[in-house]
């Protein structure tokens, strides 16, 4: 009899009749039945029957049963006659189509299947015949299937409908086309060490709702060498995820408790699915889930289940399925590697899994943390909800601290005693043995003063003897530190200005990160090593920036900034700590502006300015702060004019100059001190650029004096060298700007040598491709004014060809994207001065995608936004003049939503597009009306000044025009009006 509906909503505790003797022997006949028939032979059903008399009517029934999941498993249904011309014929279940076998587990088949009445793709899910007997299976089965149709959120497995035919139980959910997480984990491993095999005993067979296991690309797991950063975000996700669909589960009081990754679907768009919520491994027991029942795969299980504890099964139970699963996604090692055992359940209730960052140093040490958190032993040490740990996962992917924390070594005392109370009550007994000992012992020598004092005499030895040992301990624990310093640091700090040393001064950074992260594991939490901590975090920070991580070193500064904060407040008179914690904030400031948060930026280089302003207050001579200071003023200058606000930017550069003049006229040898006022002079002379081209140039010359003279006395120092090369791009572009062409190629070409020569010597720098690409593109623009049209070409395409590969090795630097962009503006600024239309079309669109999402990840970065404008005139400028008008009106559109709410902006944009209106009616009459539009968006935004409109002739075409004369009037009496 078919049983199918619409389902409603049951409660999962519902109990269930158990198995009887007869049940079993009914199983053990199928299962024999079963076994001949995959093994090619189909017994006579009715021999078998009439073996068994007093169970025919039931072995009728159920061999019928079990014959039509053979045929669904295997995909056809045999026919009686062998010689027919159809051999095979359609399978089907209730009103489900079935083509195939997609997947299995203890819990069920999966088949692919098409519902026929709402002509859908779905994956139907069947109960296995043995488990059909079992009423208590049966009803785990169904009721467990539609507590998961209740639940309706993005990232779990939707059901459709749970049925019976014929005897077989069966329930449709999505078909999700993907593969189960344990599968992509192997791919990563095989991609990892292609020779190496995972056991397959060890892995769990998946329960999945799709086709395609095995595909080798998806797009939610990275597996590119040298990519490792982005597949640990990309597995920190996709758990976040994971723990949000969880969290939904949980707020309706749905406990999956069988998380693993085979229950873990990644589709082909990169989201992950959960799925079989509830559908936990499982015998015959009298209830539907009895205390001591083990529920899941053994590797995957909870302490509290690998103690058959099930009565403490809660969402923190599956908070460790996700921890235990994030584990290993990351490692692609079992957190708990062996067969189902109970020596692998005694594992997992009382052993620690091997810590990540032991199987993976460049796993991010907050991730870890996150992961220890969640596969806590106890559950109260665990995350509370799915939420919290979701909300953790996205602190670690957004570079905010975390709120997990690595628990203290006393804590750790505390919680092994706990799992091994045995082991104390020994230690306790051998205790009280001591002090039972201790008494008579007193007694002892009570009796015998002298031996007392004697004894009091050698307890003080030995304690100055512990305190001594103490010290020198510490003496040592610094002489290895420093070593550190000096051999990590310092021979990387050495390597930066060697030829080809990149590679092997980015292995040396990596190899000190991990000591002082392991450095950090042991002391995070000891008071008496917290300036020790602070230091630390602070070195970790500034490797992490070098080798190219910069969230995780904005995570670094940001807790050594809290506890330099907190060492300065507890000790004022310490001028280290007050020193240390400026620098916090001015390598925040820069790292922070390279990141587009120019607004965050610019107010932790205030702080750094105000910090070592006080310090220099307090001590007035002191050449290293009045350094330290020009450096801050310097950094927020820089800040202040890529921000747009070049008034504060010169008051800031003209602050920093003063001090490095006057620290050079005390110490004219120093070195450092005029390569600061180099960069100095050079950034200023770029700020001034555009306002005051010839007060620029002298500064850029003044840079060029001091970097020449540098590069002289170090012509070893590629740093030196390429800040000349950089003076001489600057007065390259400053001649152009005053109209000497030939002034300007001289100087990049100059530079270009030198940029050439660095590359060679130095191919791994990033930054000397870049400048590389700055000065080819620059070269391009003057060739082309020139009239050299091939020189042109060949420099744009190198240009092009040097930031696309940078780009693709450093996709977060937006700095990068935005000279791509511009270097197809400029192509395209040559093909439209050659005529060339259709091509200086494409180029400048090409411009504004990529300029478009560089404003879009820092919106406060106003060069983005400036240079994205100018492409967009530029485009609507060319589309005008190939007629195509309708194009150009969508750029200027773009324009009024890019500046929406400046009303000089928008003001502007007007203005152009006003004197573009085209003569054609019909064309004419759309074109006024968007200007109209344009002025009402300005007014808005607090334009009031008509009359200057009225004046101005960019206006000209429309003013007359009588709709816009109306419009524009209405404008003017609204605002007379407020």
């Amino acid at each position: 009899m078919k049983t199918y509906a619409p389902i409603p909503t049951v409660s999962l505790a519902a109990a269930a009749p158990s198995t009887t003797n007869t049940d079993h022997r009914i199983i053990s006949i199928l299962e024999a039945y079963q076994e001949s028939l995959e093994n090619g032979h189909e017994p006579d059903p009715e021999s078998l029957i009439a073996e068994h008399p007093d169970l025919a009517e039931r072995l009728r029934t159920s061999i019928e049963s079990l014959r039509l999941m053979y045929r669904a498993a295997c995909g056809f249904e045999p026919v009686e006659d062998p010689s027919s011309s159809e051999s095979f014929v359609p399978k089907q279940l209730g009103d489900f189509e079935i083509f195939g076998e997609i997947g299995r587990g203890g819990m069920g088949v999966v088949y692919e299947a098409r519902q026929i009445s709402l002509d859908r793709r779905v994956a139907l899910k069947v109960l296995p015949f043995a488990a059909m007997l079992d009423s208590r299976q049966i009803a785990r089965f169904t009721n467990e299937a539609r507590a998961a149709a209740q639940l309706h959120h993005p990232h779990i497995v939707p059901v459709y409908a749970v049925g019976c035919e014929r005897g077989v139980h069966f329930y449709a959910m999505q078909f999700v086309d993907g593969q189960p997480l344990d599968a992509a984990i192997e791919e990563l491993d095989r991609a990892r060490r292609p020779e190496a095999t995972r056991d397959s005993a060890a892995t769990a067979v998946a329960e999945s709702t799709q086709d395609g296991r095995g595909q080798k690309t998806w797009p939610g797991l990275s597996t590119a060498i040298g990519r490792r950063d982005t597949h640990f975000r990309q597995a920190a996700a996709l758990m976040a995820q994971a723990a949000d669909a969880l969290q939904h589960a949980h707020e309706f009081g749905v406990i999956h408790r069988d998380i693993k990754p085979s229950n873990l679907l990644l589709d082909r768009e990169g989201k992950i699915w959960v799925t079989d919520f509830g559908l936990a491994r499982c015998q015959r027991q009298d209830n539907l889930t009895a205390t001591g029942d083990l529920l899941g795969t053994f590797r995957y299980m909870s302490p509290e289940q690998a103690a058959g504890n099930t009565a403490y099964l809660d969402e923190r139970t599956d908070v460790y399925g996700l921890g235990i699963t994030l584990y290993e996604l990351l490692t692609l090692h079992p957190a708990f590697p062996g067969q189902q055992s109970q020596d692998l359940l005694a594992r997992i209730a009382h052993d620690e899994p091997r810590p990540l960052r032991q199987i993976n140093p460049s796993i991010p040490y907050d991730l870890e943390t996150i992961v220890l958190k969640a596969v806590s032993k106890s559950r109260e040490d665990r995350y509370m909800s799915a939420q919290e740990m979701a909300d953790d996962l996205r602190c670690y992917l957004d570079g905010k601290p975390t709120v997990a924390r690595r628990p203290s070594a006393l804590v750790r005392l505390s919680k092994w005693a706990r799992r091994h109370q045995a082991a104390m009550t020994v230690t306790a007994l051998v205790m009280a043995v001591a002090l039972a000992g201790l008494t008579v012992a007193m007694v002892l020598i009570a009796r015998e003063k002298s031996r007392t004092d004697e004894a009091l005499a050698e307890s003080r030895r030995n304690l100055r003897t512990a305190e001594e040992n103490r010290l020198q301990a510490e003496k040592y624990f610094r002489q290895a530190r420093d070593a550190v310093d000096r051999l990590g640091l310092g021979h990387a700090q050495q390597l930066a200005s060697m030829p080809g040393a990149e590679p092997l001064r980015q292995s040396l950074l990596r190899a000190t990160l991990g000591y002082y992260e392991d450095f950090l594991g042991q002391a995070e939490h000891d008071d008496a090593l917290q300036t020790d901590t602070a230091i630390t975090h602070f070195k970790v920070a500034g490797i992490t920036e070098q080798i190219g991580e910069a969230r995780a070193a904005i995570v670094s500064y940001e807790r050594a900034r809290a506890l330099f904060t907190e060492l300065a407040s507890r000790t004022p008179e310490d001028r280290e700590h007050r020193r240390r914690l400026a620098l916090c904030e001015n390598n925040l400031g820069l790292l922070r502006n390279r990141m587009g948060n120019s607004e965050a930026a610019i107010a932790n280089l205030q702080k750094a300015v105000k910090l070592h302003s006080l310090l220099l207050k307090d001590s007035p001579d002191n050449a290293d702060t009045s350094n330290e200071l020009a450096l801050a003023y310097g950094n927020l200058a820089l800040v202040y004019g890529q921000s747009g606000d070049l008034a504060r930017a010169e008051t800031a550069y003209d602050a920093a100059i003063t001090l490095q003049e006057s620290l050079l006229e005390h110490s004219p040898a120093s070195h450092d001190v005029r390569a600061a006022l180099a960069t100095s002079y050079n950034n200023l002379s770029y700020s001034l650029a555009v306002a005051a081209p010839n007060r620029a140039e002298q500064y850029a010359r003044k840079a060029l004096r001091l970097q020449q003279d540098l590069a002289t006395s170090f012509p070893n120092s590629l740093d030196h060298l390429a800040n000349q090369a950089l003076s001489l791009n600057n007065l390259g572009s400053l001649a152009m700007r005053l109209q000497r062409h030939a002034d300007a190629r001289n100087s990049y070409e100059q530079a270009l040598q030198i940029q050439r020569q660095l590359c060679r010597k130095a191919p791994a720098v990033h930054r000397f491709r870049a400048d590389l690409a700055i000065a080819t593109n620059n070269l391009a623009q003057i060739c082309s004014k020139l009239g050299d049209a091939p020189a042109a070409r060949t420099a744009f395409d190198e240009a092009q060809q040097v930031l696309e590969e940078l780009l693709a090795d450093y996709p977060q630097e937006l700095e990068y994207q935005s000279s791509l962009a511009g270097v197809h503006n400029n192509r395209a600024m040559v093909l439209e001065q050659d005529g060339d239309l259709d091509g200086a079309i494409a180029a400048y669109r090409v411009a504004i995608q990529l300029q478009g999402a560089a404003h879009e990840a820092a919106p406060t970065m106003s060069t983005f936004r400036d240079f994205l404008n100018k492409h967009y005139v530029n485009c609507g400028r060319v589309l005008r003049s190939a007629g195509r008008f309708n194009e150009a009106l969508e750029i200027s559109q773009a324009r009024l939503l890019l500046w929406s709410g400046d009303s000089e902006q928008l003001y502007l944009v007007a203005a152009d597009m006003a004197a573009a209106v085209v003569e054609d009616d019909k064309l004419q009459a759309t074109w006024v009306e968007t200007v109209a539009v344009a002025i009402e968006k300005a007014a808005e935004a607090g334009f009031a000044d008509f009359e200057r409109l009225k004046r101005d002739p960019k206006f000209a075409s429309v003013i007359d025009n009588l709709s816009f004369r109306k419009r524009l009037e209405s404008l003017q009496t609204a605002t007379k009006g407020e």
